[in-house]
């Protein structure tokens, strides 16, 4: 199933660049007009438009928070989370989630985890576009905005941001925020609702390792601060 998933991502990059080559000497206008017409606009799918926050948010977990939680241990990795949430590892692409909403019945953790170098190795071109490792990848891909599309690498990072991002819930208050912890980095996409929140967090290690911790937090119990000290405790097992 795994191995079938895997090729549809590949699947879906290459129908990217597909398109992107027929529509090579477009105007910037017609750019835009493309991704609307097949993605929708900043009101439908906020997450288009949605760029990392200036700054960057120091973080030291909380340790009274950290008692609360408890220790989940797969094969490869080990995260501490909430005692009442279902937690889920797959070695899939993050459109998986979209397609499996029924699991997410109470409070659920999806979680990845991809050795360093693996978005570089899968997409060797980004180097052209001097994107050297992992982090710069995601870093790219989550500043993507559609309003500022301009060439075709715009459009094809806009694209894939809509394509990968996993589903952040109603409304339009997505924000994504830059993080670090005493030997991690990464990057928080959260939406705060009425009844629910959900946290799309891609973190890294001092080794360059990528963990996806996804979170659907259905009570609406979890703030950006317990996410943060959660997403610390990620590692490998």
């Amino acid at each position: 199933m795994w191995a079938r998933l895997r090729s549809l991502f590949l699947a879906a990059i290459f129908l990217v660049l597909a398109v992107v080559y027929i529509i090579k000497n477009a105007s910037s206008p017609l750019l835009k007009l493309y991704v609307r017409q097949g993605m929708g606009d900043c009101r439908t799918n906020p997450i288009l438009c949605a760029v990392p926050q200036v700054g960057q948010i120091a973080h030291q977990p909380d340790k009274a928070y950290l008692e609360e939680l408890k220790l989940f241990r797969f094969d490869k990795l080990q995260i501490l989370l909430p005692k009442d949430f279902k937690v889920v590892l797959e070695q899939s692409e993050k459109f998986y989630y979209k397609k499996r909403p029924w699991w997410a019945r109470g409070g659920t953790v999806f979680l990845l985890l991809e050795p360093a170098g693996y978005f570089i190795s899968m997409l060797p071109e980004l180097k052209k576009k001097g994107i050297t490792n992992d982090y710069e990848f995601i870093e790219r891909l989550l500043s993507a905005n559609l309003e500022g599309i301009a060439t075709l690498g715009d459009v094809f990072f806009v694209v894939l941001k809509g394509l990968f991002t996993p589903n952040l819930g109603p409304g339009k208050e997505i924000k994504i925020v830059r993080f670090s912890t005493a030997d991690k980095k990464g990057f928080i996409s959260y939406n705060l609702g009425p009844s629910a929140n959900y946290f799309d967090c891609n973190v890294f290690d001092s080794d360059g390792n990528y963990f996806a911790v996804y979170i659907q937090d259905a009570l609406g119990k979890l703030k950006l601060e317990n996410v943060l000290t959660i997403i610390s405790t990620v590692k490998r097992s």
